[in-house]
């Protein structure tokens, strides 16, 4: 059964590329349910101390939370008892995620916890505006609901986890495009954009309209131009072509760390968090268990 997948993956118009020296679908022999394991119940972990974050430092907001605007996903608790809603799925997802914690391996427990993620963050968008900052880990508890988490199972792991990988960086590669749609048609029509030098400078002022800007924001705001629209357009260049990297698993771990810096730049510069990426990031790019020569999981052996 797993070499009759395995020929049929290799003539594949997509995994073809992945068998490639290096590549990413040549390590599923390898891997092992363990290594996919430890990386699966780390995203859990982080999963359930940024709720238990949200819970103990925005739970005012939770209870204000009405959903005025409520999305298809949640329109049927109008035929329920009027409840603090938010809190109730926020709760409901810490406690699947713990679960999944102890339980990793049991698929249902997966599926409850990311459809209790998925009605918490459709509440949290329901109020006239989407917040994109969930969607990554949305992505992944998706993805991870079809592990099978057993070794006699490799190769569809393998498949689906890195799927859960190519859609992660597709989100940044999509997110780039939008960009320069946006750069292009500004240019077209004579307004300033992302084609400007000062470009930077119309994204802090917009940003801090009513703030006081950061240090790292300061500086650019205080320097030359072409600072400014050099940092712009490495955050643009790094989302558009961190996807070439994906059918080569070594380059996995070097893109999460790429990301992570993309990030940090990003709260440094305009006081934006990006937690909910972050724990993606880390235990799915960074300590990738798809790369078998990863010192993290021969450190753990």
């Amino acid at each position: 059964m797993n070499s009759a997948l395995e020929d049929q993956l290799k003539s594949h118009y997509f995994w073809k590329f992945g068998f490639s020296k290096g590549g990413i679908m040549t390590s599923f022999d390898k891997v092992g349910a363990q290594r996919l394991l430890v990386s699966v119940k780390l995203f859990y972990v982080l999963l359930t101390l940024l709720l238990l974050k949200a819970l103990m430092h925005n739970f005012s907001t939770h209870i204000g939370n009405n959903a005025i605007e409520p999305i298809w996903a949640i329109k049927f608790v109008s035929y329920f008892p009027q409840v603090y809603w938010s809190v109730v799925f926020l709760i409901a997802s810490i406690i699947s995620s713990f679960l999944c914690l102890l339980y990793t391996e049991v698929k249902w427990v997966r599926i409850v916890t990311f459809i209790a993620f998925f009605l918490y963050t459709s509440l949290e968008n329901s109020n006239g505006k989407i917040n994109h900052g969930d969607h990554l880990v949305l992505i992944a508890l998706f993805c991870f609901q079809f592990l099978c988490l057993r070794k006699e199972s490799a190769i569809k792991d393998v498949i689906y986890y890195s799927s859960c990988l190519f859609l992660i960086l597709s989100t940044y590669f999509v997110g780039s495009l939008f960009k320069l749609k946006a750069g292009i048609f500004q240019l077209n029509h004579d307004a300033s954009g992302i084609f400007t030098l000062s470009c930077m400078d119309n994204l802090l002022g917009y940003q801090f309209l009513y703030e006081k800007p950061t240090f790292l924001a300061n500086i650019l705001l205080s320097s030359s131009d072409i600072y400014g629209f050099v940092f712009y357009w490495i955050g643009i260049l790094v989302e558009f072509f961190v996807i070439i990297s994906f059918f080569k698993g070594k380059y996995l771990m070097y893109v999460g760390c790429l990301l992570i810096g993309l990030h940090t730049g990003i709260a440094l510069l305009l006081d934006v968090q990006f937690y909910n990426n972050l724990i993606v990031l880390i235990p799915l790019f960074v300590l990738n268990p798809l790369y078998t020569k990863h010192k993290f999981y021969a450190f753990l052996k």
